[in-house]
């Protein structure tokens, strides 16, 4: 469960189309600017120990009117479960473009060169945004190791 501090809101939404529940994470952020920052990880559930992956995350931004925000550069994490970051949190760049972002994952068995290793037991996914003078965090949601 994320909770969210005041001014910050988080919608749930739907299944996937393999009925497999996820969330669109809506974070409108600071009282100044009010911008909304939405990430989905969709039907991204289960990964096994071996496996070698890339994974597409939709990730926009758009003001309070609806104004899309144009990102230069979308960064991602892998933390334990229901783990939230912090200082110590390796963040790292993925492909983002057109509103998406895409990153290579490893399961605990797999040739981790150059992807991002999931450890055995599962994880959160995370997507943090740098938007000067903000730094936007949101978890994505979680990937299951078999």
């Amino acid at each position: 469960m994320l909770i969210a501090p005041a001014g910050f809101g988080v919608q749930p939404f739907g299944t996937s189309s393999l009925g497999v529940g996820y969330r669109d994470i809506n974070l409108t952020i600071g009282a100044v600017r009010s911008r909304t920052l939405t990430a989905s990880l969709g039907d991204l559930v289960d990964f096994t120990s071996t496996e070698r992956r890339f994974q597409t995350i939709p990730v926009t931004a758009a003001d309070a009117d609806g104004t899309p925000v144009t990102l230069t550069e979308v960064k991602v994490a892998v933390l334990p479960p229901r783990a939230a970051p912090d200082g110590a949190t390796t963040w790292t760049a993925g492909n983002y473009a057109n509103g998406e972002l895409t990153v290579l994952l490893a399961g605990p068995d797999a040739d981790p060169s150059g992807a991002i290793a999931i450890p055995r037991g599962g994880a959160d996914l995370w997507v943090r945004v740098d938007d000067s003078p903000e730094i936007i965090a949101a978890k994505v949601g979680r990937v299951t190791v078999q």
